[in-house]
């Protein structure tokens, strides 16, 4: 496990050619436990995404075996423009790695996001870019998961 407040991975193996991402993936350091904790329900030794340029923010995690459930719900919080946004995700594709090694996991559904990205004068689009930027850094490697591979995250939405 990392150290607190450093970065955990990238999603891009060294030397890539991938352009860089905003999210870094990290365990939150005791800094933003005090600023964050009671507001995301944050706990220690938890991994997070973070761009913290931006002050964006998004952690979570699944419900659900892969193996056996034809069904896994994502359960993940962002904190985006001053607002705590909780949202669900599904997913309905999970594939074991295949050739290149890579397992592949589509979130093809938001099912709710609360509260309503309008009613806190939020656009839903651009909030929804963020989280898809944040999952796909969130779900690029076996920490996130314990000791399951490299990941491709795709979405259906």
């Amino acid at each position: 496990m990392p150290q607190a407040g450093a970065p955990a991975c990238t999603p891009y193996p060294p030397g890539s050619t991938a352009p860089a991402m905003a999210f870094v993936k990290e365990v939150p350091s005791d800094e933003a436990l005090e600023r964050y904790g009671s507001l995301l329900n944050l706990r220690h030794s938890r991994l997070w995404v973070a761009d913290h340029e931006r002050q964006i923010f998004l952690w979570g995690g699944q419900t659900g075996n892969p193996y056996f459930d034809d069904l896994i719900e994502g359960v993940f919080v962002i904190l985006y423009e001053g607002h705590v946004f909780k949202f669900y995700v599904y997913c309905r594709q999970w594939q074991l790695p295949v050739e290149d090694g890579f397992y592949i996991l589509k979130w093809d559904s938001v099912n709710a996001i609360d509260p309503t990205p309008a009613a806190v004068g939020v656009d839903f689009d651009v909030l929804v870019a963020e989280i898809k930027r944040g999952l796909e850094v969130m779900e690029s490697d076996a920490l996130f998961l314990g000791s399951r591979g490299p990941t491709r995250v795709l979405f259906g939405f």
